[in-house]
């Protein structure tokens, strides 16, 4: 009897999930095996296609213009995410010193997160257009001559690191205070009867009981800033 109610509670948890698989299956898993199987074809969106293996995929590595596209993306990726990590971070840190109320200033810094990939992209491209772009104005308003950030070589990687930073360092800072909060208050008053310096309390204690979510907060960012599109 124990077994088969066992049996039925399996069954239902089963029904359950059922929808979850469902939904999993035919929204990730067979599109990407579509697109694995695709891959290894010469299928051109017509009737007739022929299975050529690995060829594809040589002649993508022997492209020069991948390399360049992998090395962009890399580059974009740790100089975007070094920066929201070291900037949210600071700010945590020196919101979390405040002994005033905080809420109007975690209210200010978590502004940019509310807003979509797209509205951040079609704002940043009004902001650095070179004629009516609010940043060219004051450029020339300082004697400096228009600059057309997008369009030149040296300007447009850290234009869009710029406005990933200004987007995204909301998250880290968020994370990263809640993580300060949540840090058991013993510890770091012990140190302070002692005698350690706030500084020493931070790199001894704090920092090192932070370390794991800071760890999160980095595979996060990073996994986010190789596959951001909207603001490309």
């Amino acid at each position: 009897m124990a077994k088969a109610l066992k049996a039925v509670g399996s069954l239902s948890a089963f029904w359950f999930i059922l929808p979850c698989l469902f939904t999993l299956t035919f929204t990730s898993v067979y599109p990407v095996s579509f697109g694995l199987i695709v891959s290894m074809t010469n299928w051109n969106w017509g009737n007739q296609f022929d299975f050529i293996g690995f060829e594809n995929y040589l002649g993508l590595l022997s492209d020069s213009e991948f390399w360049t596209v992998i090395g962009n993306t890399i580059t974009f990726s740790v100089s975007a995410t070094a920066i929201e990590i070291a900037l949210g971070f600071y700010l945590a840190v020196q919101v979390d010193k405040l002994k005033v109320s905080t809420e109007l200033i975690r209210a200010v810094l978590m502004m940019p997160l509310m807003v979509s990939g797209i509205v951040v992209a079609l704002m940043s491209k009004v902001m650095f257009d070179p004629f009516l772009g609010i940043i060219n104005h004051l450029m020339r308003v300082f004697g400096m001559g228009p600059s057309a950030f997008y369009g030149a070589a040296k300007t447009a990687m850290p234009s869009i690191v710029a406005v990933d930073v200004w987007w995204q360092t909301a998250f880290v800072f968020v994370i990263m205070l809640a993580g300060l909060r949540g840090l058991p208050n013993d510890p770091l008053e012990a140190a302070r009867v002692e005698g350690a310096s706030e500084f020493v309390i931070f790199w001894k204690i704090s920092f090192p009981m932070l370390q794991p979510l800071l760890l999160t907060v980095v595979i996060i960012r990073t996994i986010d800033t190789l596959k951001v599109f909207d603001i490309v």
